[in-house]
């Protein structure tokens, strides 16, 4: 059941973000209308591929009560806080750096940006937006930037603090795996992120010193085909918790794990 949902999901939202691509090429107007009712459709089919599974799944709990009635035992590593889960939260110092010197560029080259500053493209790398020229908006993007690295902090700090995942069957693997699990996802939260700040200072660079919109456009791209394709990879062989990560055997286990204590209940 739930992979048939997975499925279903996953089509529905391939189906809308193709529609949602494809209308980017259309007028501002055409797509500005077309965005908030993909949005819509996408959560309107989404309910309804979820309400006959959830209908479905409680059917197959009432027919099977005594899965429930067994005992469970819960396993609790009181070591595993200890432990570096994820990386540093100091790589986004690179961040806020790339920031600042790009505040700095502007304020030196504020002469050269043009009087109507372009805000969005289309594919073909045609300007579909444009805004007045003034501090406010020559500094949105530096702004974005700044904010944008302090979300990337804000996430990678879940990521270290979110709940324990342990398998009580087999408790130091599951830990090993739920630990490469924290560092893939933090190591892709902070490439991300400085890679974000990094294309944000290129746009403004593009405005400073009048990059072509066709790169900019392919850049973007590539962007972001970069880090969907690298988000997809992740899903598929890390999984949720890390259960998708290759097992060991016990002997093989990082020693971290083999000295863990546990709390059962």
């Amino acid at each position: 059941m739930r992979k048939q949902y997975v499925l279903m999901t996953s089509i529905l939202a391939i189906v809308v973000s193709i529609v949602f691509l494809i209308s980017s090429g259309y007028s501002e107007e055409t797509a500005s209308i077309l965005y908030p009712l993909l949005i819509i459709l996408f959560i309107i089919g989404s309910f309804f591929i979820y309400i006959p599974f959830h209908q479905l799944s409680k059917e197959v709990k009432q027919e099977n009560k005594s899965w429930f009635k067994k005992q469970q035992i819960v396993a609790v590593d009181t070591r595993f806080r200890g432990e570096k889960l994820t990386h540093s939260n100091l790589w986004f110092i690179i961040g806020f750096a790339i920031s600042v010197a790009t505040i700095i560029l502007t304020l030196i080259f504020y002469d050269r940006l043009p009087n109507q500053i372009p805000m969005q493209y289309n594919f073909k790398g045609e300007v579909t937006n444009w805004t007045e020229k003034t501090y406010r908006s020559a500094f949105l993007f530096p702004i974005i930037q700044i904010y944008l690295t302090l979300l990337f902090v804000f996430v990678n700090t879940v990521i270290s603090k979110a709940k324990q995942q342990i398998d009580v069957a087999n408790p130091n693997e599951s830990i090993r795996k739920n630990m490469i699990f924290r560092k893939r996802w933090s190591r892709f939260t902070i490439v991300m992120g400085i890679s974000t700040v990094l294309l944000f200072t290129f746009v403004q660079l593009s405005l400073l010193f009048s990059f072509p919109s066709t790169i900019i456009s392919i850049v973007t791209f590539v962007f972001t085909i970069g880090v969907i394709g690298w988000a997809i990879l992740l899903s598929i062989t890390t999984g949720q918790g890390g259960s998708r990560i290759r097992s060991k055997n016990s002997h093989q286990n990082e020693s971290v794990t083999e000295e863990t204590d546990f709390t059962t209940r």
